[in-house]
């Protein structure tokens, strides 16, 4: 299945996405979405998933953890630094599959 707008997939409105690198640290991830929220943690391996979604430079979705544990997988394309940021502007397109692990991957289209 291919996603043709992410922004209009998910249940919830949006500004900004951002997906950051494993081992990033709390530290850099609350400098770059402006403010510190909740108790975050860090990945501790390089499949797990540490993305944020803000609206109004507020927090509005945090997705953490392995992809076993929370059913998705997501990969953004190649990362320049700690992480990608994306607005709900862009068209961020995905081709989707579950795989024969249940999960689903979501793998970003480049234009």
């Amino acid at each position: 299945m291919v996603i043709n707008d992410f922004s209009k997939w998910t249940p919830f409105e949006w500004d900004t996405l951002y997906s950051f690198t494993p081992y990033t640290t709390k530290e850099t991830i609350y400098e770059v979405v402006g403010y510190k929220w909740d108790n975050i943690s860090e990945t501790a391996n390089d499949n797990m998933n540490q993305i944020v979604f803000v609206k109004d430079k507020k927090v509005i979705c945090y997705l953490y953890g392995y992809p076993e544990n929370t059913n998705s997988s997501y990969h953004f394309g190649e990362y320049e630094g700690e992480y990608v940021t994306f607005s709900s502007q862009q068209k961020l397109s995905f081709d989707t599959e579950i795989g024969a692990d249940g999960i689903r991957y979501f793998n970003s289209i480049n234009h």
